[in-house]
């Protein structure tokens, strides 16, 4: 089973998004804040992070910028809400290797994840 990492401020998302990726065969992990979501991403024990990128306490951005800055490899997915160009090209070169504009669908999703790991 699949270990993932839901960083996901809006708990009733993130229970719903944990209870369909468990159908899937995937195993997740809440967490409803950036700077948790950050140490929990630091043990190492995840195949793939899903996270928001509007959190409290520390961004998406922020997240992905200081584990990539560590050399973290794991997989990334952002979720978000802003689909600028802008936004887009600046989440691909701090290193998040895929997102998701909401809403989305559960399909895409647990496409989206396959692809990734």
């Amino acid at each position: 089973m699949k270990n993932l990492l839901i960083i996901e401020d809006d708990l009733q998302l993130a229970i719903s998004l944990r209870d369909s990726l468990k159908q899937q065969g995937f195993n997740s992990t809440l967490v409803d804040n950036g700077r948790k979501g950050y140490k929990y991403a630091m043990s190492g024990t995840y195949d793939c992070l899903v996270v928001d990128h509007e959190l409290p306490e520390m961004n998406g951005d922020e997240i992905v910028t200081s584990l990539r800055s560590l050399d973290v490899e794991i997989p990334i997915l952002m979720l978000t809400g802003r689909t600028s160009p802008h936004q887009l090209s600046h989440s691909f070169h701090i290193g998040v290797d895929d997102y998701l504009s909401k809403p989305f669908s559960q399909i895409e999703l647990v496409a989206r994840i396959d692809r990734l790991i």
